[in-house]
């Protein structure tokens, strides 16, 4: 699994970049199997990228990440249980 600062998660060994593809559909990165919480030219400033791993989860947390050119940031998380169910809040 990687973690993109880009507001990816995805499950394959290649790098799936910060632009935008539509989705369902190929991309030019050649990945696939992904998750696209928020999919954007994002700057890890001046926050940071947190993971927890639980028992019953998974937890992502990008924490004050802000768009490329924005003053502007958000907190928000990504969380994967065994079920294969996602909450994204």
């Amino acid at each position: 699994m990687a973690v993109a600062t880009n507001g990816t998660v995805y499950f394959e060994d290649r790098y799936l970049g910060l632009s935008n593809t539509p989705i369902p559909g190929s991309n030019m990165y050649g990945v696939n199997t992904f998750i696209a919480h928020f999919w954007d030219d994002l700057y890890v400033t001046p926050g940071e990228v947190y993971y927890l791993a639980q028992d019953d989860m998974f937890i992502i947390e990008y924490y004050q990440v802000s768009g490329y050119d924005s003053p502007d940031w958000a907190t928000w998380q990504v969380i994967l249980f065994p079920n294969g169910s996602l909450l994204l809040q």
